[in-house]
């Protein structure tokens, strides 16, 4: 039998009208039920396609698979049937277009709108992910949104069951290339954080208007999330609510142990940011407040929440009444360290010296501690940060000495004043100096001072002229981050001549 032809009948039951969307597998088309008298959609898999039996198989999966998911934002499944030798699954027709349109008309969406696509395509992978199934190509062009603003996930065709083999080669690699998670570019095992991964691509073009990696070539961009990490979406849109971005930049973590567990997880943080937001519109203005971190400790922000004059008073009194020096344990490092707390006095700044390049160091452990991020603690960008590895016990002496970041000036220079900016509270470390950046530990001599228990945000370290043209700031109690289990370092800079 030819291709289909519209007038087509089907199973004595589905009339063909019009091919709807072509795509990699197959068609599908609108049709006629002619014995409920209702609207459906036809996917046909592609005559090309039907002698290979592991499209074959994969494709009859998705009926199976999705016949078993009952849930308004996924597409229904009806039935499945034959035309000649090609395989077809009546589903729902859901009259509407695809989020892919939908972007290709105006590329970035309002953050409500994006976080409530989002959180629709979540409800619908929370119940697939219940039944034991991973979705595994997730992107704008399987999303269908309807007249009235639902979205629908569609496509399970390369859907893996968890009690089922994988229909998928050695070394096949399945899915969109811009929207793979970085176990499917290494053909590794997925579960249901590789959806989450994708949800979370697609939400971060959903805000920014391009995907966070786009090569040449397929290859290229599904390889690039494997060794680079994306600019933030606020550095690509800085209207970008802070709180999102920091949602978004979790849930595309490279390590599956480090993104959102469940579905649950990632919709209640998305709930989470547009309670923040509504919250934010309601307040009177914004005042930059320094030292001041957001209550769900995230990465120090530009914006600061208005606080009205009494609360600021409170501040003041209770900060002159309990602040002071902290001391640190080295007896060269005593009375180095100041906090600087909301609504205090900051003296003026000295002249500020030229950082030239800031450098992960992680000489015993396996060498790397997000490398990639390091520049970002000196960016002169309080929303961008670098940051440990997940630690799951604070202490991190318990596994290695410590981790650090190493900050090279621009030459040997005399020291007035090292700032450090973090939206980590509970923090603890050392302070080391040098002439040049050293590549083992011992190399780098006493540490200056000891930091111990600091708080979240700005901290003052007077350093009285000393020389050195490194700095290592080294953890060794990565405290409690906005990530948990992690040590943020937002900004590093240092003043004197």
């Amino acid at each position: 039998m030819g291709a289909p032809q519209p007038g087509a009948l089907l199973a004595n039951r589905y009339r063909l009208e019009r091919i709807l969307a072509s795509g990699g597998m197959a068609q599908v088309w609108r049709a006629t039920d002619e014995i409920l008298q209702r609207p459906v959609a036809v996917k046909l898999l592609h005559a090309h396609l039907a002698d290979d039996s592991t499209f074959g198989a994969r494709f009859r999966q998705e009926a199976i698979a999705a016949a078993r998911l009952s849930h308004p934002s996924i597409v229904a499944i009806y039935d499945t049937c034959q035309f000649g030798d090609l395989d077809a699954i009546v589903m729902e027709l859901v009259e509407g277009d695809t989020l892919r349109a939908l972007l290709d008309e105006r590329p970035a969406l309002d953050p409500a709108d994006a976080t409530g696509f989002a959180t629709q395509i979540l409800d619908a992978l929370e119940a697939a992910h219940r039944q034991g199934m991973v979705h595994r190509d997730i992107k704008p062009a399987n999303v269908l949104i309807l007249p009235d603003g639902r979205a629908k996930v569609a496509d399970f065709g390369i859907a893996k069951l968890d009690a089922d083999s994988d229909l998928t080669g050695d070394n096949m690699m399945v899915g969109t290339a811009k929207y793979l998670a970085p176990e499917q570019v290494r053909s590794g095992p997925v579960d249901p954080r590789t959806d989450l991964y994708s949800v979370g691509i697609v939400l971060y073009e959903m805000l920014c208007g391009r995907p966070p990696f786009d090569g040449d070539s397929a290859a290229e961009t599904a390889l690039a999330r494997l060794t680079i990490d994306p600019p933030r979406p606020r550095q690509i849109l800085p209207t970008v609510p802070p709180a999102l971005d920091e949602v978004v930049m979790r849930a595309i973590e490279r390590e599956p142990a480090h993104r959102y567990q469940f579905a649950s997880d990632f919709r209640a943080a998305l709930q989470a940011t547009a309670n923040a937001h509504e919250a934010t519109m309601a307040e009177p203005a914004d005042v930059d407040l320094v030292g001041y971190v957001d209550p769900d400790h995230s990465f120090v922000r530009r914006e600061r929440s208005w606080l009205l004059p009494a609360l600021l008073l409170v501040l003041v009194a209770v900060a002159l009444g309990t602040a002071g020096v902290l001391f640190g344990r080295t007896e060269t490092g005593r009375d180095l360290i100041e906090r600087v707390v909301p609504g205090g006095d900051v003296p003026p700044d000295p002249v500020a010296l030229t950082v030239v390049g800031a450098t992960a160091f992680d000489p015993l452990g396996d060498g790397q501690e997000f490398d990639s991020r390091a520049p970002l603690a000196v960016d002169g960008d309080e929303a961008t940060f670098w940051q440990t590895e997940s630690y799951g016990d604070r202490d991190i002496t318990l596994l290695k000495e410590g981790v650090g970041i190493i900050i090279q000036l621009d030459g040997e220079s005399s020291l007035d004043e090292l700032v450090l900016l973090s939206s980590t509270n509970d923090w603890s470390g050392e302070l080391y100096l040098a002439e040049s950046p050293q590549l083992a530990l011992e190399d780098w001599g006493d540490p200056v001072t000891e930091f111990t228990d600091i708080g979240a945000g700005t901290t003052r370290v007077q350093m009285g002229g000393r020389n050195a043209g490194a700095v290592l700031v080294w953890i060794t109690d990565r405290g409690d981050g906005s990530r948990d289990t992690r040590f943020e370092l937002a900004e590093f800079s240092a003043n004197g001549n």
